[in-house]
């Protein structure tokens, strides 16, 4: 079977596996964003670490389309060139500078140098995949020009980048590691790349499949799409059965419409037998449908009091009672007069009453303490996210286990449709104060990547929510 198959079955535009996808899962888009706040607000040199096929090269992506918004990014793979005449030549062409009687590394690195220099209305920020094949010179050149404040730097390495340079030249530099994702980002990194050739279906691979999949793929995503592709092939194998024409007779219908027309029409033959309360069957045989007696059902509703010196409101509600019933008019006219304003009226069509219902049916509050205060702070002010989880317990523990676990907040949000668990720490009246706090964290919190982000957008958030 061709591999156009299960693109066809699942109506892809395209291989889902050939590009680089548009959105990450959820834990790694969250990371995204604190990288893109820590390299623009906080820290000009980053270095994030992962294992090979973790998503380094993905990340590194969609943090350039992030960045392509706002300023004018470089992204350069050093695995096609890692010396510093390569690197040197690619600032060359993205800043469009003028070519040079000789391409030698002294006069194309002071013409950078000067460029940058005169370019202050933004900064250029440079992500660099595959930072492991850059040569010394080429490190050192790219973090002196980050630490002056030049450019923005994000270096994506899979080996330890001190192991190539000396360990005081990365003393300036804020170091990430790739999260580690769970079986469910596992799941959503698949169905990331299927939304994005156009699939709008349930999700087509559940735990199982996806666990022993995953455990075949060594920790690294790249594998595992890999045999997710696989996966899907054997799965969308067309069988001889399947590929056999429908059998169709000589009006042109398939055999397999007839017989379903034919139940359809003898379902609808039964239901009319044996429909109607008042249809009787006269001596000759013949049927014949009696007239219905006009109904004497009344409604009873509950109207709703609005005094403000009364009890609150209460919801609409309707009581049918029949002519027939055991209730007696005189038990009817006394229920209706009862202190709750009842009183018999026609019957309100069904759909009526339930929109009454909802338009005076009271909002329930689903907050909690946490977000409750975070949404009474001003929204000018800005506060620290320390952790972002998919999992509510991994959060709760997080906090449990802290020395400042009384100063900080938990509050819900949804990312992609999922819920998204957020740890916050502390309030800030401008967002140098923010930074200022940063250095005094706990260590975990620290290394958790801590990063500053308004009270403003946060509220947000948990507006969203559920």
């Amino acid at each position: 079977m061709s591999i156009s198959n299960y693109i066809d079955s699942l109506g892809l535009s395209s291989d889902p596996f050939k590009a680089k996808s548009n959105s990450l899962w959820s834990g790694l888009e969250e990371f995204a964003h604190r990288i893109q706040h820590t390299v623009e607000f906080s820290a000009h040199f980053v270095v994030i670490y992962g294992g090979r096929g973790t998503g380094k090269s993905e990340l590194a992506l969609y943090l350039y389309r992030r960045l392509a918004d706002s300023n004018s990014p470089l992204l350069y793979s050093a695995r096609a060139d890692g010396t510093f005449l390569g690197v040197l030549s690619s600032f060359h062409d993205h800043l469009a500078l003028p070519a040079l009687p000789s391409q030698n590394t002294d006069g194309l690195s002071l013409q950078v140098e000067e460029s940058l220099k005169l370019s202050s209305s933004e900064t250029v920020v440079v992500l660099v995949d595959d930072a492991n094949f850059l040569s010394c010179e080429s490190i050192y050149f790219l973090a002196s020009l980050a630490c002056r404040g030049n450019i923005g730097l994000i270096l994506f390495s899979e080996a330890n980048l001190n192991d190539l340079c000396p360990a005081s030249l990365f003393s300036s530099a804020e170091v990430f590691e790739l999260p580690e994702p769970a079986l469910e980002d596992i799941i959503e990194a698949l169905h990331c790349r299927l939304r994005g050739v156009g699939y709008s279906g349930q999700g087509i691979l559940g735990d199982a499949e996806a666990e022993q999949l995953w455990r075949a793929s060594d920790g690294s995503i790249q594998k595992f799409l890999e045999n997710a592709e696989k996966w899907l092939q054997a799965k969308y194998v067309e069988s001889p059965e399947r590929s056999l024409p429908l059998k169709v007779n000589s009006h042109g219908l398939p055999v397999i419409h007839i017989i379903a027309i034919s139940a359809l029409l003898a379902t609808l033959g039964v239901t009319c037998l044996y429909s109607g309360e008042n249809a009787g069957v006269q001596e000759g045989g013949d049927l014949s449908v009696q007239p219905k007696e006009p109904s004497h059902e009344s409604s009873v509703s509950v109207e709703i009091l609005a005094s403000s010196s009364q009890a609150p409101a209460s919801s609409s509600l309707a009581v049918t009672s029949p002519a027939h019933s055991d209730v007696g008019s005189g038990e009817a006219s006394s229920f209706a007069s009862s202190s709750l304003g009842i009183h018999t009226q026609d019957v309100v069509p069904e759909v009526e009453l339930e929109a009454q219902a909802a338009a005076v049916r009271p909002k329930a509050s689903v907050w909690t303490e946490d977000e409750l205060e975070v949404m009474s702070w001003p929204p000018d002010e800005y506060t620290i996210q320390v952790l972002g989880v998919a999992s509510y317990e991994s959060a709760d523990r997080f906090i449990l286990a802290q020395s400042n676990a009384s100063l900080l907040k938990l509050v819900r949000s949804k990312r992609q449709g999922k819920q998204w668990f957020i740890v916050l720490a502390g309030r800030y009246q401008s967002l140098a104060e923010a930074r200022n706090r940063l250095g005094s964290l706990p260590q975990s919190q620290a290394k958790a990547g801590a990063w500053p982000r308004t009270v403003s957008e946060v509220q947000e958030l948990i507006s969203a929510y559920p």
